[in-house]
């Protein structure tokens, strides 16, 4: 169970990392689409859509990946507190504990 936990505060570390630099993508993008929306005049009269919408893509495709990578993470990190039952009573059955020394500590309590 230890281990699991050990294991859930890296994994939460590591989530807080891949939101920090999906953040950081998300505000390029943003940055790139209000400097476009503040000169649209330019770019329409220019015809740099193409450019632009280009620009965005490679954007947008940086965010996602980023965006991946803090979901799997986090789905992880879920499952794997949802299998520590699971998880540490194959752990405690790998090695049985004999009955009398559980049922004398039972009746003694």
């Amino acid at each position: 169970m230890v281990g699991v936990l050990y294991l859930n505060v890296r994994l939460a570390k590591v989530t807080g990392a891949a939101e920090a630099r999906n953040l950081a993508a998300a505000d390029d993008r943003i940055g790139m689409l209000t400097q476009m929306v503040e000169a649209i005049k330019a770019v329409k009269f220019f015809s740099w859509e193409r450019p632009y919408e280009q620009g965005m893509e490679e954007l947008r495709v940086e965010e996602c990946k980023h965006i991946q990578y803090f979901r799997v993470v986090s789905v992880t990190s879920i499952a794997l507190g949802r299998a520590s039952p699971t998880i540490g009573s194959c752990i405690v059955h790998l090695d049985p504990i004999p009955a009398a020394p559980v049922w004398s500590h039972l009746c003694s309590t």
